[in-house]
């Protein structure tokens, strides 16, 4: 009897593990939707009697292949993938923190030497534009802006920082005005 018991709510675990509940309570009040559309519509469109019997059975056809497909297939950051056994081991997903990307860098407020509030904003602006720049490489995964920010004002050694942010490269800078010109360092 506990063999049953047991097999049972694994069967069930095992369900909800690969989300088949949530794809049958979608489709149903998706399906459902469809049909009081279907309802609606197929009158004053003047369609043929059956198109609505036509519409009820495509949707009930669909729904075995909805299960399978829940069952199966499982929607991860990385895109579709199959869904593996629960038995399986699953490799850890590589956190950034443990092993940085080899093309990845976060780029840090620039430090305003001068004091000058508008000079402040000035380099602020210039970090996150750079910031915006290297997000256009496709190549280069560059640290969030609201990441690197953080550690404004803070002093901490570039590679306790490249471990918090989870980057292989640091960019660093500093503004300061001379007069009419300004001096940027990076």
């Amino acid at each position: 009897m506990t063999d049953d018991k047991s097999g049972a709510t694994g069967l069930w675990e095992e369900i909800k593990r690969r989300k088949v509940v949530r794809v049958v309570v979608a489709y149903v009040i998706v399906g459902w939707g469809l049909i009081q559309v279907a309802d609606a519509t197929l009158e004053p469109l003047r369609l043929p009697d059956w198109a609505g019997t036509l519409v009820i059975w495509l949707i009930a056809l669909g729904f075995p292949i909805a299960v399978i497909l829940a069952w199966t297939l499982d929607i991860t950051p990385k895109g579709i993938q199959v869904t593996k056994p629960a038995g399986e081991e699953k490799t850890p997903e590589p956190s950034a923190q443990s092993s940085p990307a080899e093309a990845s860098i976060a780029v840090l407020p620039f430090v305003n030497i001068g004091g000058s509030p508008d000079d402040e904003y000035f380099s602020d602006g210039l970090s996150e534009e750079l910031i915006n720049l290297l997000v256009r490489l496709q190549s280069l995964r560059v640290c969030s802006r609201t990441s690197s920010f953080a550690l404004k004002g803070k002093d901490v050694d570039m590679p306790t920082i490249a471990d918090q942010l989870g980057v292989r490269h640091v960019l660093e800078g500093s503004v300061r005005r001379a007069g009419e010109r300004v001096r940027i360092t990076a």
